[in-house]
This record gives structure tokens, C-alpha cells and sequence, in this order.
């Protein structure tokens, strides 16, 4: 749901999207372009992903996006 290059402005926004009723709120670092990427909920497949993420629009949250880590 965001990227900040802060780890403070992160961690902020992990606090408020857990606020908003999302506990598995948290971020990590992106060590090939340095920014810190907060998430609200991490899918086991892209099929529920996409759940997810509708979801998410539904109730209110009109910036979610699903990215896909690799090694």
C-alpha cells in the first residue's frame, strides 16, 4: 500500500494501517532500490492476492496494488 524511503515513515504507516483493522500490517526492505515497502496482508498465491486486494478496495483503501517478490 506505500514505499518510503524512511524506515520511520514506514513503520508509521504499518501502526496506521494495523489502526484501520489490518494486524498484519508490516514492511520490508527492498535492497535493490533501497525503499521500504509497507503491505497489509501476505498471499500464499495470486489468486488470493487479488482477493485481498478487492477486498481492500471495497472497504476504503483506493492505493493497493499486489507485488510479487522474487529472489
Amino acid at each position: 500500500v506505500g514505499s518510503y524511503f524512511y524506515k520511520e515513515y514506514a513503520e508509521k504507516e504499518v501502526k496506521r494501517y494495523a489502526s484501520f483493522g489490518y494486524p498484519d500490517a508490516d514492511d520490508f526492505l527492498n535492497k535493490r532500490d533501497k525503499f521500504y515497502y509497507v503491505y497489509i496482508y501476505k498471499a500464499e498465491s495470486k489468486d488470493d492476492a487479488k482477493i485481498k486486494a478487492a477486498e481492500a478496495k471495497v472497504s476504503g483503501l483506493t492505493d493497493v496494488w499486489i507485488e510479487i517478490l522474487t529472489e
